[in-house]
This record gives C-alpha cells, sequence and structure tokens, in this order.
C-alpha cells in the first residue's frame, strides 16, 4: 500500500495502516548501499541503548530508563557519515493504532559517534507530552569502550530527567565492565547503577555455556539494592533487597533465544 506504480505514497490512511503493522523499508543509494532505514509500526524507538549485558538486565535499576518501547510510531536512521556516524529518529504514540485516540505523544533520537576502534560515544534525547502531566524530558549521554584483543568491555551512561513520571526531576547514571574469562568459562559482569534520591544497585553476572558452542547459555546472577527510602518489597518495608537466581537462555536451530528464568529469590521472601 506503499507503492503506486514505483511511486512510493504517503497519506493519513496509508500511514495509520503501516503503524498498525510493522512494516521495514530500505532507502538506497545509487550505487545500491543503503542510505536511509524507515521502520513502521510497533517497536523499540530511537533512544538509548540496550544494557543486556547481565542475565536479568530487565530488573537492572537503569533498564526503563535507557528505553521507550511498546509504542507504535515511525523511525527513520540515517548514515550521514560527517559529525557522526549515525542518526535516529522518532515520533512515536501509545494507541493501538489509531492515531486519534492516542494519549502520549513524543518524539526521540539517537546518534552514535565512532571516537576511535575501542570508543563510541552516543547522545539521545526524548519529548513526550501526556494530557495528564507535565511534559516529560529526558537526555542522555554514554561511552562504550570495547577491546576484543583482552576481551574488555566497559560502558558508562548518565540521564538527565525532567518530570519523570516515577522519578521526578533526577539524575541516573549506569557504569559496567565486562571481561570474556577464555577457555569456555563465559563472561563476567560487574555493574553498578544509580537513580538520584531513589536507590543505587551493585549486580554481578557469570554468563557461560556449560556445553561448549552457543546454543546453551546459563546466567546466575546476584544484585544488591539500598533504597534511599523504604520501600515495600512482599508486603515488608525495606531499605536494602538482594536478589538472585539463574537464567538460562535456549537458541534454537533458527538462532532465536528462548530464555528461561529458572529461579530467584530475595532477601524478603526468599525463593520464588
Amino acid at each position: 500500500y506503499f507503492e503506486d506504480n514505483g511511486i512510493v505514497v504517503l497519506n493519513s490512511k496509508s500511514v495509520a495502516k503501516a503503524i498498525e503493522h510493522a512494516y521495514l523499508a530500505f532507502v538506497p543509494a545509487k550505487d545500491g548501499s543503503v542510505i536511509a532505514k524507515v521502520v513502521f509500526g510497533k517497536h523499540r524507538v530511537a533512544y538509548g541503548t540496550d544494557l543486556a549485558y547481565t542475565a536479568m538486565y530487565q530488573d537492572g535499576l537503569y533498564y526503563d530508563i535507557a528505553r521507550q518501547d511498546e509504542v507504535i510510531g515511525m523511525t527513520i536512521t540515517l548514515r550521514p557519515q560527517t559529525i557522526i556516524d549515525q542518526l535516529s529518529v522518532s515520533v512515536f504514540e501509545n494507541g493501538e493504532g489509531d492515531l486519534d485516540i492516542a494519549d502520549t505523544y513524543g518524539a526521540s533520537f539517537k546518534a552514535y559517534k565512532a571516537l576511535s576502534k575501542a570508543f563510541v560515544a552516543t547522545l539521545s534525547g526524548m519529548w513526550k507530552e501526556t494530557g495528564a502531566a507535565d511534559d516529560e524530558y529526558r537526555v542522555e549521554i554514554g561511552l562504550l569502550y570495547r577491546n576484543k584483543a583482552n576481551g574488555i568491555t566497559g560502558y558508562a551512561r548518565g540521564t538527565l530527567m525532567e518530570n519523570h513520571p516515577t522519578y521526578g526531576d533526577a539524575y541516573a547514571a549506569v557504569i559496567g565492565l565486562v571481561k570474556e574469562l577464555g577457555n569456555g568459562w563465559g563472561r563476567a559482569v560487574l555493574e553498578g547503577s544509580y537513580i538520584e534520591d531513589y536507590a543505587s544497585q551493585l549486580t554481578f553476572a557469570w554468563l557461560f555455556n556449560p556445553f561448549g558452542g552457543k546454543n546453551i547459555q546459563v546466567g546466575p546472577e546476584v544484585r544488591y539494592t539500598s533504597y534511599d527510602n523504604p520501600v515495600i518489597i512482599a508486603g515488608k518495608s525495606v531499605t536494602e533487597d538482594t536478589t538472585y537466581g539463574v537464567r538460562v537462555t535456549v537458541r534454537a536451530s533458527s538462532g532465536k533465544p528462548v530464555k528461561k528464568q529458572l529461579w530467584r529469590g530475595d532477601d524478603a521472601n526468599g525463593p520464588l
């Protein structure tokens, strides 16, 4: 529905239909290389960077701050090869595919710049408008270091938030170190994160392949969180919490991972 006799046609009906269903298009240059990528539909928009180094990374203190998904919209990715190496821009809403019924609208961007063979800098920004609260703003600056020769990856990210629905006006940060152990021992991850006036967190994870290869990965993890004020966990008021567990990732022949959290516990209510 986007192409009519080789000419791309965009109107209100075609855009609405595209947003209801995931749609991916590539814009080629004359030499055949891809100069732009356009994504329609429900997807993660251009903001932040994946922090999927630990076993149960979704439990990380910084995880929700560093991403925006479960929305529908459009993302355009360009590789200008000028001051920055890659730029993505998104517009989105949280409706069910009808552009007229959404109660949250937003726009975001994400830019990458390779500073050297080992260092990559990132810059992200996001604005969200909701009818029930003041507009929300986030800006994230990040730095990634990767040295394949010695198997070390390091990352540091900081976010400034204004009118965040949970944390208000606050600063958040995460810093981590990943070490490839070699000889079939997988990798070890140490990560620390912080949200101003809320909590600090320290995580240690070890991810390895017990049978060799990459089809099965086991990831035991320990995560300690210290809260600035008491919070209710499992019906108890606590200022400290320790979670621990194991996640197993199984990759089928197609290469698609299937993750299973086998066991998880915390010091408030024991194993789950």
